[in-house]
């Protein structure tokens, strides 16, 4: 997604914070680890996965949440489950002109744990950037004479799905029009070959091929240029649309409603005057998939102590969120980005915040602290590497059309979110 049009939730700040900062959440998990949660939930089938989501949502980053599922679902489900676009969009647009209701949260993360899911444009996407792979295609074909057509077209030919991102990721500009343009050339592409006999059985359960086994290139098109009224389009987005034209659909066009009621419980809890110790006790109950903090970025490696640095001065920390930043704001507190230090104006405002919204890091016991903070130790502990991950997450799913090389996986390294 273009972070650009999802900055919306840092509004409230005058400083904007370094991007190797530690930010913790409302309550204090770091942002970017209930980020990573919430893809561990969603692939695991997990209904813990409403919490994350809550989780982010509840702590002010809306726009930040919506850039993260819509990543996800492009990068895992929109493959498998193409139709799904078109419903989410429609959900995300009430979403904008009800006033931020809740309820879409929920509405997104069910209707995605409930679908299949394949992992051929996560890992492709990050093979590509990472590597030199071999392809079809001449190198310097788009540098010579070679017809940028015909190459596109051998790649569809043949099925050379790995070459067909690569030219993607590679070779089709950053911009609207051109990405709108080479997805209608594949789709030409497609007719006219007059889907083969092999293409017939890959389509026949696709909802986007018409009667007469054609793709219906205007309704394509349609979805296509319907994204951009939410949001700018990107080559992942992109790459999925495409690869989805040769996918085999398993997901149903089935809907889980949701009730305003079933939402009530991820609220964030309301805080009594001298009892702000028991929130943490009570509400940071669920833990991060451990195995994917072995595998994802998080801030927390930029720091020597990470749990000495939150037990002294988780505030200033959980203040990069728009919820701890109003509350802070509120009694009359501000941000030092000097000194890293939250500062009150007056003294009274400073006992009321803390008699009202002191966690008491520094005195939480090791379970908590555990669901908090993971502790990671990967001399005493099995690592978890990419290998693993496919081999635990790609085999439950059957419709996969890009085929990954073991020695590939065993060269990732930590992936950012």
């Amino acid at each position: 997604m273009d972070l650009g049009y999802f900055a919306k939730d840092n509004c409230l700040y005058t400083v904007k914070p370094e991007p190797t900062n530690i930010i913790l959440t409302r309550y204090l998990y770091i942002k970017d680890e209930v980020e990573i949660a919430l893809l561990a939930a969603l692939l695991n089938k997990n209904d813990d996965a409403v919490f994350w989501a809550y989780e982010l949502y509840h702590s002010g980053f809306h726009y930040r949440f919506f850039e993260l599922i819509w990543q996800i679902y492009y990068e895992f489900y929109a493959t498998s489950n193409p139709s799904l676009e078109a419903y989410l969009l429609k959900k995300y647009s009430s979403w904008e002109k009800e006033g931020k209701d809740e309820i879409y949260v929920s509405v997104f993360i069910q209707n995605l744990l409930i679908r299949p899911y394949n992992l051929d444009v996560f890992l492709i996407k990050n093979i590509v950037n990472m590597f030199e792979i071999e392809t079809i295609y001449c190198s310097n074909s788009v540098e010579t004479n070679a017809d940028p057509d015909a190459q596109i077209k051998m790649c569809i030919d043949l099925r050379d799905f790995r070459s067909l991102a690569h030219w993607i990721l590679t070779y089709v500009p950053n911009d609207y029009t051109s990405m709108y343009n080479f997805y209608d050339k594949v789709i030409s592409i497609l007719n006219v070959n007059s889907l083969t006999e092999s293409m017939d059985s890959l389509f026949t359960s696709n909802n986007s091929v018409n009667s007469n086994n054609n793709l219906n290139r205007n309704k394509l098109l349609k979805d296509f240029a319907n994204i951009m009224r939410h949001f700018p389009m990107n080559k992942t987005m992109l790459l999925a649309k495409v690869l989805a034209l040769f996918t085999p659909e398993k997901g149903r066009n089935l809907y889980v409603q949701i009730d305003k009621d079933d939402v009530l419980s991820y609220r964030t809890v309301k805080h009594i005057d001298g009892k702000a110790y028991t929130v943490l006790r009570e509400e940071a109950i669920y833990q991060i998939d451990k195995r994917f903090l072995q595998l994802f970025k998080s801030s927390r490696e930029a720091v020597a102590d990470p749990l000495t640095l939150l037990r002294y001065n988780w505030l200033y920390f959980a203040s990069f969120s728009p919820l701890w930043f109003e509350r802070i704001q509120k009694y009359c507190g501000y941000v030092n980005y000097t000194n890293k230090q939250v500062l009150f104006m007056y003294e009274d405002d400073f006992h009321n915040f803390y008699n009202k919204y002191n966690y008491e890091y520094d005195e939480l016991g090791r379970c908590v602290i555990e669901n908090m903070l993971p502790q990671i130790d990967v001399n005493n502990e099995a690592i978890y590497s990419w290998v693993d991950f496919y081999n635990d997450y790609n085999k439950i799913n059957n419709n996969s059309i890009i085929e990954v090389c073991e020695e590939e996986l065993e060269e990732f390294g930590k992936i950012s979110i």
